[in-house]
């Protein structure tokens, strides 16, 4: 579906610009545009007259959580793949030729590639650098923290040290020239302006029903148990092999993806098998996943991963079901899906901050594998899989109740690989507590430090050895940790 461009409104009096050089883009105060320009926008809207390009108008006016929201139900992922479907040089001539247009649905999807770059030498930096200047004209406030979010995610999969240090620095510049376009926050919206967005949530809804799949009713009861067993026990394939086949039957794709994939169980696929069972899910993710398709990020077929293999921030499917992704966006959002019934195939689980309701809530039988903020931690070793449990990771600011948290993970019975992104400049004595806590872990069998670079150890019998070392971590810390570590 091509992006739908929204009439700019037309501001009482000139917005302020940026106060970067050569930047005239700002984020418009509800006194620039008048609420009755707001109101207006939102009023169509709600009674069905083009939905979402009102939607877009009124977010032009005030760049508000609550409408990005709503708008993101409508996707432009698959739209946008193509750009990153062959060289940077390709990407950057397509996004270049694609007309600039303020939309947070665009901002997502490229967030999306900053934080996993589909390229990463540093002849590719153009097109990075076309990729902040439209996050800069788009001026969504979400983008702040997602561009936080990205900064950390790419900093573990791109290897090159110049070009990770290049692009931590191009984010963190796009991101203060963000925090400059919105210092006194986004104005919130009156509760009458919030009534008219949830009128026009249903009329958005009620527009794109015509072309969604309509739910089963009656005979499918039977695909409806199945499905509920699958959920009830993850590791069991037998009801996914009948209910891949029930769908087969009605001509469902699904039940097709579901078969190709078993298939295939316990193996990586072959290219032809990933070539096909991605270009399925670019194709009926979004209706697959349902309320979650909406904050496990952009659906583009980067996006995807297919195979048993840990695949970090990407959305994987296995066994023909979700199988790891992560969870991020606004609080309201993630909170509304912490229940939802999809994560109970999930192995492998990434939260923010706000996921903290996701571990209170979620039912999560197949998780194994967790990457998650050290403020979270406490709320592990009660949760019900806590026994389960066999790969953490845990992001944070080395602290003595970070180092605590660590020391009670002697309780995660079936714990084998902790990781510890530590943001630290120096190997101080809060670094050396955690990191002491962790070494002391008794059922853990591989530890691994990231301080600006990665240090994987290996435990062989009461001592450890370094097994893994990305070099992007300063000679001097190096040192230190294995000082720690290996003594």
């Amino acid at each position: 579906m091509s992006a739908v461009r929204a009439k700019p409104a037309k501001p009482a009096k000139p917005a302020r610009p940026t106060k970067r050089p050569g930047r005239e883009t700002s984020v418009p105060t509800i006194n620039d545009v008048g609420r009755a320009e707001l109101s207006a926008a939102l009023t169509r809207a709600a009674a069905g007259k083009a939905p979402l390009a009102e939607l877009l108008a009124a977010w032009s006016i005030v760049p508000a959580a609550e409408l990005a929201d709503v708008i993101a139900t409508v996707d432009i992922a698959p739209e946008l793949a193509e750009i990153v479907s062959a060289d940077s040089n390709a990407g950057f001539a397509r996004l270049s030729q694609r007309e600039a247009e303020r939309d947070p649905r665009l901002a997502d999807v490229l967030i999306g590639w900053l934080a996993d770059p589909p390229w990463h030498s540093t002849s590719t930096q153009p097109f990075y650098k076309l990729v902040l200047q439209r996050l800069e004209a788009i001026a969504d406030p979400r983008s702040i923290d997602g561009l936080t979010r990205a900064s950390k995610a790419m900093q573990k999969v791109v290897k090159g040290k110049s070009m990770r240090g290049w692009l931590v620095e191009r984010i963190g510049l796009t991101r203060d020239a963000l925090r400059a376009l919105v210092p006194g926050g986004v104005p919130a919206l009156t509760p009458a302006e919030r009534k008219l967005v949830a009128g026009a949530a249903k009329a958005l809804a009620d527009d794109r029903s015509a072309g969604l799949p309509k739910q089963p009713t009656g005979r499918a009861k039977t695909a409806v148990d199945l499905l509920a067993a699958i959920r009830a026990d993850p590791r069991d394939d037998a009801p996914r092999h009948v209910y891949g086949d029930v769908l087969v039957e009605k001509g469902d794709p699904r039940g097709t993806f579901i078969t190709m994939q078993l298939a295939r169980a316990g193996r990586a696929p072959t290219p032809a098998e990933r070539k096909a069972e991605v270009a399925l899910l670019a194709q009926h993710a979004r209706v697959w996943l349902g309320e979650l398709a909406g904050v496990v990020g952009g659906l583009t077929r980067d996006s995807f991963a297919v195979g048993p293999e840990r695949t970090g921030t990407q959305i994987r499917f296995e066994r023909g079901f979700l199988a790891g992704c992560f969870i991020g966006r606004t609080p309201k959002r993630v909170a509304a899906v912490a229940g939802n019934p999809e994560l109970a195939t999930v192995e492998e689980l990434t939260l923010y901050s706000e996921g903290a309701v996701v571990l209170q809530k979620a039912h999560l039988p197949a998780l194994r594998s967790l990457h998650i903020p050290a403020a979270l931690l406490d709320l592990v070793h009660a949760a019900p899989f806590a026994s389960r449990l066999e790969m953490l990771e845990c992001t944070g600011e080395p602290s003595p109740a970070f180092a605590e948290n660590v020391k009670r993970c002697a309780t995660l019975a079936a714990l084998r690989r902790l990781e510890l992104d530590l943001h630290a400049n120096e190997i101080d004595v809060p670094v050396r507590d955690v990191i002491t806590a962790a070494l002391a872990l008794p059922q853990v069998e591989q530890f691994g430090v990231n301080c600006y670079g990665s240090l994987v150890f290996e435990r062989t019998g009461k001592r450890w050895r370094l097994i893994g070392n990305d070099e992007g971590m300063p000679d001097r810390m190096v040192t230190a940790i294995r000082g720690l570590v290996e003594t």
